[in-house]
């Protein structure tokens, strides 16, 4: 996607936003919670959507005046800021509903946050200190991972999460399948269905565009 400035110019005062800016999303390059929500906007196809890639270590003034502790990822749209990956998905989901990636239903969704969640604050730190296509990742991680990807798409999860529609928790587990893949981390399939659930996953378009040299 091309790169877009948020930013309009105040003689004034400080940087504002600009009022055509449409959406952008900034993101650290690689982040597995970076990734999970490019595919987010990718599944959207969202045709005003930008992303801007940011090094957080040499971020610029003008992304500084968005977020100024520096956190990634960070959402501009027209009317403000949203922080916070889960939270960016959500107000994706809502701002563009179609196609539907959140459940129906206030139990499913409520699940759909949790899992959400989890993956923002847990499982995805874990898989950031895998180093892609790694032979001999820590086994502690490795396993844990395993687990998880056995939980997330097991039996116990009800139809529309991981089950026989698509949300934004399948979306994050594309990004942990595919990590694990990459980093040759075997994932027990213990079962011809969860199987089939993988294939599917690392399948779909948008995430084959997002895990494509």
């Amino acid at each position: 996607m091309a790169r877009a400035s948020v930013l309009g110019r105040n003689p004034s005062g400080p940087p504002k936003l600009a009022l055509n800016a449409g959406l952008t999303l900034f993101v650290e390059p690689l982040a597995p919670v970076s990734q999970w929500l490019n595919i987010v906007l990718a599944e959207k196809e969202i045709e005003s959507a930008h992303i801007e890639r940011v090094d957080a270590g040499t971020a610029s003034e003008d992304f500084l005046t968005l977020s100024p502790t520096g956190t990634l990822p960070v959402l501009a749209d027209r009317t403000g800021i949203v922080t916070g990956a889960a939270t960016i998905a959500e107000y994706v989901e809502e701002r563009y509903p179609h196609p539907p990636l959140m459940p129906t239903g206030p139990v499913l969704r409520a699940q759909a946050r949790m899992l959400m969640r989890q993956f923002e604050m847990v499982l995805f730190p874990e898989l950031a200190a895998l180093k892609p296509r790694a032979k001999v990742p820590p086994e502690a991680c490795a396993q844990m991972l395993r687990d998880a990807a056995t939980r997330f798409t097991g039996r116990n999860i009800p139809e529309g999460v991981c089950g026989n529609g698509y949300t934004v928790v399948d979306c994050a587990m594309a990004v942990l399948l595919a990590r694990l893949r990459d980093a040759q981390i075997a994932v027990s399939t213990n079962s011809v269905g969860f199987a089939r659930y993988i294939e599917r996953a690392l399948a779909r378009p948008a995430v084959q565009q997002v895990f494509t040299p």
